[in-house]
């Protein structure tokens, strides 16, 4: 992904495209202001822990569609690879998360542009009632650490009830490395 800054490879899966010119539409008149760009304090590589401290993934952001649109590579020890786009579109107070794997899977997160942000995925239970996955993502102040902070899921209307289920911490890669963990 990285290597494909335009990001045309994914342009031509309909699953996707939608979502990418959304996301250029709502994205690219932050290139034209740079305090606008909320993710660029993340360019560059990370080292990826858990809450005990265990390395388990590598992650590097970069900047694509105009560099408002960041890709996230992630990938961990146990052959996952994922990537994830952001882009914020201020003008609502929103930041998107977009997100597929290499097995699949993918899915859709919208937060809050407030720091921490909160991601809030909707879908429905099993008895057709809206549930959201939460998850909240903070930094330290000279931004040299990041934490996702898992919030488990629960009734949309009532986020009180979450509570954290699990971290991620990433650290800025002292080697600047982009490969797996053993």
């Amino acid at each position: 992904m990285e290597s494909d800054p335009s990001l045309a490879n994914l342009q031509s899966e309909p699953e996707w495209s939608g979502l990418l010119d959304l996301a250029q539409r709502t994205a690219t008149p932050c290139a034209f202001n740079p305090q606008k760009q909320v993710f660029s304090a993340f360019q560059g590589n990370w080292q990826v822990f858990d809450g005990f401290g265990n390395l388990f993934a590598h992650s590097s952001f970069s900047p694509a569609l105009g560099s408002c649109v960041w890709v996230e590579t992630f990938s961990a020890h146990y052959a996952k690879t994922e990537w994830t786009i952001y882009w914020s579109a201020d003008d609502q107070g929103k930041v998107f998360q977009a997100w597929f794997t290499d097995k699949g899977r993918q899915g859709r997160m919208v937060g809050e542009s407030d720091q921490p942000w909160r991601f809030m995925e909707t879908r429905a239970n099993a008895k057709g009632e809206d549930q959201c996955n939460c998850m909240e993502v903070s930094t330290n102040p000279d931004d040299s650490l990041l934490m996702i902070s898992f919030l488990g899921e629960g009734p949309c209307s009532s986020k009180s009830t979450f509570k954290e289920t699990g971290r991620m911490i990433y650290r800025r890669d002292p080697s600047g490395s982009q490969e797996k963990t053993k």
